[in-house]
This record gives C-alpha cells, sequence and structure tokens, in this order.
C-alpha cells in the first residue's frame, strides 16, 4: 500500500467513525482523567500484539502506538480514533460505562478467540488484557496478587496445558483492588474486561 493509499485508507475509517454514535463518548475526556489510552491498550492486549506488532499490522509510525498509550495528551489525537476503528475490526468491541460499572473492552462474539484454532480456556488474553487496562508490569501484579510473576508471563502466553485455579483467583483478586474485572461471554457477546466503577469516579472518591 502507497503512503497517499494509506491516507485515503485512514481518513475513510476516521470519516466512518466521526459520522457513527459509536465512538468514543465525549464525557470519557471531562473528569479527572482520561481512560481512552488505557481502553485502546486493553483492546491491543486483547487481541495479543505488542506494540510494535500492531503498529506494522495496521501502517502506523515508529512509536505511535506507545505514544497513544502513554497518554500526554491535552487533546484527543485523530490517531485514536484510527486505532480504536482497525480494533473493531479485528473483533474487539468497545463498552460504555453502564449500570453503575465503568467502560471496558471485550469480543464482539462469544466462543474461539479470532484467529485461533481453539478456544481461550484460561483467558490468556483477558488476563494480558485486564493487566494492560490497569497499566501494571506483570512483576507489579504478581506482587500484588502474592504469586510468581512466572505464572501470570506463562499464564499470558497460554502455556498451561492444566492451571491452579487457587492461583487464577488470587489474580483475579488483585485485579478487583485495582478496580478491574474480567466479564464472562454471553449468547450475545464475548468475554472482556471492564472497570468496575468509573475511574473518574474513582478518583473523586480518593481526592475526597
Amino acid at each position: 500500500m502507497t503512503q497517499n493509499q494509506r491516507k485515503m485508507t485512514q481518513n475513510s475509517i476516521l470519516r466512518r467513525w466521526l459520522n457513527n454514535v459509536d465512538i468514543f463518548p465525549p464525557r470519557l475526556f471531562l473528569g479527572l482523567m482520561n481512560p481512552v489510552f488505557d481502553l485502546l491498550r486493553a483492546a491491543r492486549c486483547l487481541l495479543g500484539y505488542r506494540q510494535v506488532d500492531a503498529e506494522a499490522r495496521f501502517g502506523m509510525k515508529d512509536k505511535a502506538i506507545h505514544r497513544l498509550e502513554a497518554g500526554h495528551f491535552k487533546l484527543l489525537p485523530r490517531e485514536a480514533f484510527l486505532l480504536k476503528a482497525r480494533y473493531q475490526d479485528e473483533g474487539v468491541e468497545f463498552t460504555d460505562a453502564a449500570d453503575g460499572h465503568g467502560p471496558g473492552v471485550r469480543w464482539k462474539v462469544a466462543g474461539k478467540v479470532p484467529g485461533k484454532d481453539n478456544p481461550d480456556f484460561f483467558g490468556s488474553r483477558l488476563f494480558r488484557a485486564a493487566r494492560g487496562l490497569a497499566n501494571i508490569s506483570q512483576r507489579k501484579l504478581a506482587d500484588l496478587a502474592n504469586v510468581d510473576p512466572s505464572f501470570i508471563a506463562r499464564l499470558e502466553r497460554d502455556r498451561f496445558g492444566s492451571i491452579n485455579e487457587v492461583t487464577l483467583r488470587k489474580i483475579e483478586v488483585a485485579l478487583r483492588q485495582l478496580n478491574i474485572e474480567i466479564t464472562p461471554e454471553t449468547g450475545s457477546y464475548g468475554a472482556g474486561v471492564r472497570w468496575i466503577s468509573h475511574p473518574n469516579e474513582r478518583s473523586q472518591l480518593s481526592r475526597d
């Protein structure tokens, strides 16, 4: 794809999402923190991409996703809409805050992980996405859950033939302490991750 073709494709995607109600809700940008960039990180982790993998796959500039996920922006950059559209095209759905819960990401359809022959039995992509939403390292999560860091590393790479459910629950409890939960799949959509309560609300509570 030439540079002009890539630019035309990006402009087409941007127009599509600016004319679609399913874009980042404006209310997300008005609080004490901006969760959009964490949601993009979680979506990338759900898809199993490293930053450099996603940049190469979507024809983005070097370090573009790194800068987006760092979130050092006063205004929402154009690339955030483009990247969200790419992730949605690959099977990720961005969910709004609703019913007292915060926003999150999930698979659009239940069942197999896109691009994999087998179901994600132990939730390897989900735990990686949850850690991405929390924006913490494997070691920090391991310390919080009081588990061996190698367990989390192997879990996220889906390297287990069988698994210790007690250890798995410890990680889930640790994630809940970070205001993050894994949501189960239903007949209508796949599993995902979300903030238990909106991060802006928790920030306000901590300040009060």
